[in-house]
C-alpha cells in the first residue's frame, strides 16, 4: 500500500477516505498511507490513537516516504497540492499538515524556507473546511 509516488486523483481519494471513511479500518489505512507521503517528523503527529499504538518510535521517526527527507520538503510537498487541488478534503488534509509542520519545525527552516511557506493559506482553508462542510451537513440530510 506504501506506493513510491502518487497522483493528484489519488491523493484526493485517501483524503476524502480520511475524512469520511467507509470503516475504521479503511480511515488508519488510508491514515497510513497519508503520514508516509507526508511525514510530520515528530512525535506530536496527527495519527490517530490507534494508528500511533500500532507504530513504535521508529515508525514514527523513519517510516516515511524515501522522497521526503526533511520537514521542508514534506511542507512544500503540502503546499503543492494546496495549489494544485480543489477537493476540499484534500485541501483540509494539505492545510492541517503545513500547520503541523510549521508549528513543530518552523525554527528549523531558514529565513528563505520560511517565507516560501507562507502562501494565502486562509482561502485555501476556508474554501476546504466550507465544502467539506457542505458535503457532510448533505450527506446526513440524505
Amino acid at each position: 500500500m506504501m506506493a513510491t509516488a502518487l497522483d493528484l486523483h489519488s491523493l484526493e481519494q485517501y483524503c476524502e477516505t480520511l475524512y469520511n471513511p467507509s470503516s475504521q479500518t479503511s480511515r488508519i489505512q488510508v491514515e497510513s498511507l497519508l503520514n508516509y507521503h507526508f511525514p510530520t517528523f515528530s512525535f506530536s503527529s496527527t495519527s490517530s490513537s490507534a494508528a500511533a499504538a500500532a507504530a513504535d518510535d521508529d515508525t514514527l521517526l523513519k517510516g516515511h516516504s524515501p522522497s521526503i527527507n526533511t520537514p521542508i520538503e514534506s511542507a512544500l510537498f503540502c503546499r503543492s497540492l494546496l495549489e494544485n487541488t480543489k477537493n476540499p478534503f484534500a485541501l483540509m488534509f494539505a492545510t492541517s499538515r503545513l500547520k503541523n509542520l510549521v508549528e513543530d519545525h518552523f525554527t528549523t527552516f531558514t529565513a528563505p524556507e520560511q517565507l516560501g511557506l507562507q502562501p494565502q493559506c486562509a482561502p485555501f482553508y476556508h474554501k476546504g473546511t466550507s465544502t467539506a462542510l457542505r458535503h457532510h451537513h448533505q450527506a446526513g440530510m440524505a
